[in-house]
Parts: C-alpha cells; structure tokens; sequence
C-alpha cells in the first residue's frame, strides 16, 4: 500500500529556461575570455605557446558549460518530495515537512532577479520573472520557478491527502 501512495518515478517535472542567466554567464565568458586572451595574444612568450591558448579556451569553455548548466531550473515532484534543481545544486523538500503550498507570480524586482537567492524565512530559486510554486516548509518559504504551477499544487495536495496519517 505505501508503494501505491509514494511512488518512486518523477510524476510532475517543470522545466524553466532562463535566457537571462544564458546570456549572463556567455558575456561573462567572452569578457573572461577577451581578459585572458588579450594578454597571450600580445606577451611575446605567451604567443607562441599551444598552452597558453588552450588555457584561455579552457576557461571560456567551463563559462559556456556553466550558462547552460545555470540556464535551467527544474521543479520536480515524485510522490514523496518536491525537488527544486538549479545544475547540480538540489534542494528536496519531503512531502511531511511541506505545510503550505501555493501557485503564484512574481516579478523581476520581488525575486531579486534570477539564481538562488536566501534571505531570513525565504529562498528564492528563480528562472526569472512568471509562474511561480511558493513552498513552505519549516519556517522557510520557498519560492520556485514553475511552468505549471496549479498542477503541482493540485499533485502535492492530492498526496498529502491521500498520505496515511502515523
């Protein structure tokens, strides 16, 4: 019976793309790149050395793979936890210790603009501005980028629902 009430596959999944935090982390790779770059292209030594050049595509190339990593924010939902995913940055918040849930919206400036944010009795793990999932759990409430957030309210509410009482 536990197994028909928390299900271990992913049964909700949203996917936020955020071209802010894309195009954030590229200018930064171009400007890193322009800095680094400049120096070898103009140092005599620097010049002609393979490994120098390779240093600088190196460090633009982890900038690169940073702006996608950092461009999506994923909210899933398995049954047993809401997951809130930013890379490899997680944070799961298991269903018996979420106490409020609700779908809403939110503008640039109310959430400090995008990435993971932290403040007394909040988090902030935003894509950007639209829908958004806030999450209370504990004494802090989180407030997640969310395509569809009615339906994870409406899932999150059916389970608790439906979660035997111990």
């Amino acid at each position: 019976m536990v197994g028909a009430a928390y299900p271990t596959a992913v049964i909700f999944r949203s996917t936020v793309f955020s071209k802010i935090n894309a195009l954030t982390l590229c200018a930064t790779a171009v400007i890193v790149g322009l800095t680094a770059g400049i120096p070898v292209l103009v140092t005599p030594g620097l010049r002609n050395n393979p490994w120098s050049a390779a240093g600088v595509a190196l460090l633009i190339g982890c900038f690169l793979i940073l702006a996608f990593l950092f461009a999506r924010m994923e909210v899933t939902f398995d049954g047993r936890a809401v997951t809130l995913a930013f890379a490899f940055i997680k944070k799961r918040l298991p269903l018996e210790n979420i106490t409020a849930l609700e779908a809403g919206k939110v503008t640039f400036w109310e959430g400090g603009g995008t990435g993971i944010h932290y403040s007394p009795g909040r988090a902030a793990w935003l894509a950007g501005p639209g829908p958004i999932v806030k999450i209370t759990a504990g004494k802090t409430v989180y407030w997640a980028s969310c395509q569809n957030a009615e339906r994870l309210v409406a899932l999150v509410e059916q389970y608790r629902a439906s979660a035997p009482r111990g």
